[in-house]
């Protein structure tokens, strides 16, 4: 495949994972504005890079679009409760994402927060209303574990408690990317395969988890360069 087939494709899965979104969170409504905020982040922009990761991965092996796309949108949705709450003032304090105000910028405070946890309620909320046999439950424990205290948070932490460190090695650096960014990068290749069946998933995971460092990589270079 070349740059353009890839392009072509990567286009491909994208617009047909936000038809999905916006089909689904168009049925989404709060008597106040925590639905506005939810959806305002989620769908202000954005690569997409796991849902298509996960769309791909899925097609490969042959996985039809009903049993792949509530991944690929609970998946996002996850990383976008992350970004919202990533953004907050007690973490990173940004006040732009994607050349948009942040979320609680856009809104504030408390709505961020707000919208970030009815993001991830939404997500495992929306997995387990679409599982239908055993191998959905080893899918969803796997996007339980890479977003939660045992991946994405644990990394999270790790970087704030080293923000200020007067060493960080590169080993330190490695383990946080890891977590931070791999997990969430590895989860929709190994989704994929528990999906199809396998368990055999090392060799898959070990690849996200060195896509994702890369990816974090590339994302740091940037913001210290550009």
């Amino acid at each position: 495949m070349n740059n353009v087939e890839y392009e072509v494709k990567y286009n491909e899965y994208k617009r047909a994972f936000n038809e999905y979104a916006e089909h689904v969170f168009s049925e989404i409504k709060t008597p106040n504005n925590l639905a506005d905020s939810m959806k305002y982040s989620l769908f202000v922009g954005g690569k997409r890079i796991r849902p298509v990761l996960l769309i791909s991965s899925c097609e490969n092996k042959g996985i039809s679009s009903e049993k792949y796309l509530p991944y690929a949108l609970a998946i996002e949705c996850i990383h976008t409760y992350s970004l919202i709450h990533d953004d907050l003032p007690a973490l990173d304090n940004d006040v732009l994402r994607r050349g948009n105000p942040t979320n609680h910028v856009k809104f504030d405070e408390a709505t961020a927060i707000l919208a970030g946890d009815a993001l991830l309620n939404f997500a495992y909320e929306f997995l387990i209303s679409n599982c239908q046999d055993e191998n959905d439950v080893k899918a969803i424990k796997y996007v339980a574990e890479s977003g939660g205290y045992r991946g994405m948070l644990s990394g999270q932490k790790s970087d704030k408690e080293k923000e200020n460190a007067a060493i960080y090695t590169e080993n330190d650096l490695s383990e946080i990317y890891r977590l931070k960014t791999g997990r969430l990068i590895a989860c929709p290749l190994v989704v994929a395969e528990l999906l199809s069946g396998n368990e055999n998933i090392g060799e898959t995971e070990n690849f996200g988890f060195d896509l994702g460092r890369l990816f974090q990589f590339a994302d740091d270079y940037k913001d210290v360069f550009s």
